[in-house]
């Protein structure tokens, strides 16, 4: 019976010795804490954290190494332990002997006598700064963006705003250099003339296209409903683009499908616009050949109808994977054609918007 009870005092010591050299080798800082605010046991790593002596994290109450700030939650956590809850991963700040402060990461485990508590501990301090760095760049980030977002309405309110102040001089010199031109002058005065007002319409229609633009950036387009008719409305757009294919000696055609609805409710100053943009297009990078507009109507319904509008001609082309961005703002396709034939890329960017506000693709 003896010898029994000699060799279970020899296994208890044995496992006390190795839960002691385990305390002790951990990384992780373990610690056996009081209900009376004082650490009992330590391992060396909290000390060698903080940088104080064993005996200086002993003698201390523990909340006094503590943040000021993190004091209150740290009570809270201490609460919760004795009233038998487990703490995982709980965070606060603990003052290290240089006066700086380091983060730690709490898992506490709720004591069975409600007089011990023990808890591991790991240094997050690193990824703390990271978080914070991370989300002052999201805060930094954020301001800018809205600084560049109120910047940008800013201009397209001013631009949108000075729409008529714009185009009026404009629209008095090509007025005005048109009634010129029917006076009497000599060769030189009438090309001299012919050249300002090739000019004044170019610039005109620039400027038309920036303050669109402005304006349905700014939010300040909104479509008229009204009745129209489309075949009328298509034909006078296409008229107005039939002088221009002529000068390029070009074929100007247009199909509207016979089971395509006439008498709709729209805006026909905008569709007009799109035609034109569309068609406009395709006139300036066709050289020789034709252009063709083709209406009919994808689908209807008692109160809509879905219309699909197809320009098909014989100029350069598009490659498909530029399809898309010929869409964006001041795009082409290729810069090079920027030379040869002008523009602002501005045109199809419109048109897109445009059709967007209609529900369209």
């Amino acid at each position: 019976m003896a010898k029994q009870q000699g060799g279970l005092e020899r296994a208890k010591a044995s496992v006390q010795s190795e839960r002691d050299e385990f305390f002790d080798l951990s990384l992780d800082m373990l610690c056996v804490a009081g209900s009376d605010g004082y650490f009992k046991k330590l391992n060396p790593v909290l000390p060698k954290k903080l940088g104080y002596e064993m005996e200086d994290l002993l003698s201390q109450p523990f909340l006094s190494f503590v943040h000021p700030d993190d004091k209150e939650r740290t009570v809270q956590v201490m609460r919760s332990l004795r009233h038998g809850k487990d703490v995982v991963d709980f965070e606060n700040r603990y003052r290290c002997r240089d006066g700086s402060y380091i983060w730690l990461s709490w898992s506490c485990r709720a004591p069975v006598n409600r007089e011990t508590m023990y808890a591991v501990a790991r240094e997050v301090t690193a990824r703390k700064k990271a978080a914070e760095a991370l989300e002052t760049a999201k805060r930094d980030a954020e301001k800018a963006r809205e600084v560049a977002e109120q910047a940008n309405r800013a201009k397209s309110d001013f631009l949108a705003n000075m729409s008529h102040e714009i185009r009026t001089p404009m629209n008095a010199v090509i007025g005005l250099t048109e009634l010129v031109l029917e006076t009497k002058l000599t060769a030189s005065q009438r090309d001299y003339l012919s050249t300002v007002l090739e000019s004044g319409e170019s610039l005109l229609s620039i400027i038309n296209e920036i303050l669109d633009f402005s304006k349905i950036e700014a939010g300040k387009i909104e479509l008229d409903l009204v009745p129209m008719n489309l075949r009328e409305q298509i034909g006078d757009t296409m008229k107005s683009l039939a002088i221009r294919a002529h000068r390029k000696e070009l074929e100007l055609a247009w199909r509207i499908y016979p089971d395509t609805p006439d008498a709709l409710l729209g805006d026909p100053t905008r569709l007009g616009q799109i035609v034109l943009n569309l068609v406009g297009n395709a006139v300036k990078f066709t050289d020789k050949g034709e252009v063709l507009l083709e209406v009919n109507c994808d689908s209807r319904t008692d109160s809509e109808a879905v219309l699909r509008f197809s320009v098909r001609d014989t100029g350069i082309g598009i490659s498909e994977d530029k399809l898309a961005m010929i869409f964006e703002a001041f795009t082409q396709a290729d810069t090079s054609t920027t030379r040869k034939y002008g523009g602002t890329g501005l045109g199809l960017a419109i048109t897109s918007r445009l059709v967007r506000l209609m529900d369209g693709r």
